[in-house]
């Protein structure tokens, strides 16, 4: 995960008759990652001796970070000049994006704004091993029972509790890929904060998913729908986790931004939906007012203006892992 120190864990055999000397590991600097208590070493490694040494090694940035060939190198006996070899084989990281440890996350809200706070946290209900996902309109037939009295007296008309007749709930989560640096603060940065917390936020709902058994329904990013049902929920996490580290920014004003509708109202009816915006234009507007009682529409975008419906989130508060509730 980015920003997360590792161990890193060298296994060395010294294949001459020699002893080896004030023997140094990957002293030269990594590309996207940082020694975190400086380099692996070894004062003296004998003659076809082995050790194994290690050290703390962080990756700033999320994607996939070509690792280099393992060099070890020795400075003895005067440290003016190094000599070494490299080791055998490379490999790649996935770095993953950073998560905020999230202890809870509501998924009651749905077809209307106000449904009281008494089922806002709950996740069980007196009608056996249904759970409550959102709260609808009234229909001719539905059980007097059903009715949520508090959305009813708030909305002025008569609506039911919705439920899931399936062992865990899920969610959907869409991520708008249009993001529009600063120029003047942003232009010289190798990513741009408020985006990689626009991805952060995703991730921190993937994990809250995964940590509570939660499955993932629908996966949308821009005009691109991924559907995760048939995959277990571990599965899920992982394809979820693989497609937000490598994500790349797309700044073209004109993408088309979100799914195709009738996809996305789907996954409204079956998971709790939650769409985060990192720009705004009249589609995306338009989007906000038709879901914004039937999903959670996020940003943490503050150069966004105040809009009905939109939620605020301080960037710095997702990457600094500070961000708890949604």
């Amino acid at each position: 995960m980015a920003q997360t120190p590792v161990q890193v864990d060298y296994h060395i055999n010294n294949l001459s008759s020699m002893t080896l000397w004030d023997l140094r590991l990957d002293s030269f600097p990594f590309l996207n990652a940082e020694f975190v208590k400086g380099h692996a070493g070894s004062e003296c490694l004998g003659a076809h001796e082995q050790q194994s040494l290690n050290a703390m090694v962080l990756f700033p940035f999320r994607g996939l970070v070509k690792l280099p060939r393992v060099y070890a190198c020795s400075s003895f006996p005067f440290g003016m000049f190094a000599w070494g070899s490299m080791g055998t084989g490379d490999s790649s990281v996935l770095v993953l994006p950073q998560v905020s440890d999230l202890d809870e996350v509501d998924l009651s809200f749905g077809g209307f704004e106000g449904e009281g706070e008494e089922d806002r946290h709950s996740n069980s209900n007196d009608t056996g091993n249904q759970e409550f996902m959102k709260i609808r309109e009234y229909r001719e037939g539905d059980p007097v029972r059903l009715i949520h009295w508090a959305a009813t007296a708030r909305l002025g008309r008569p609506v039911v509790k919705d439920f899931n007749e399936s062992n865990h709930r899920k969610i959907s989560i869409y991520l708008d890929e249009v993001y529009n640096p600063s120029i003047l603060r942003e232009r010289h940065m190798k990513t741009y904060p408020i985006f990689e917390a626009s991805v952060s936020l995703a991730a921190s709902l993937v994990d809250w998913a995964s940590r509570n058994k939660v499955g993932i329904s629908y996966f949308f990013i821009n005009g691109r729908t991924y559907n995760l049902d048939d995959m277990t929920i571990e599965e899920q996490v992982e394809y979820a986790m693989g497609l937000l580290a490598k994500i790349r920014n797309n700044i073209d004003r004109s993408t088309k931004a979100f799914p195709e509708m009738e996809t996305y109202c789907t996954a409204e009816d079956s998971s709790a939906c939650f769409a985060i915006v990192n720009h705004i234009n009249d589609e995306r507007k338009d989007f906000i007012k038709k879901h914004r009682l039937s999903s959670k529409i996020l940003t943490v975008n503050s150069r966004i203006p105040k809009i009905n419906g939109l939620q605020y989130i301080d960037h710095d508060e997702v990457l600094s892992n500070n961000l708890r509730t949604i």
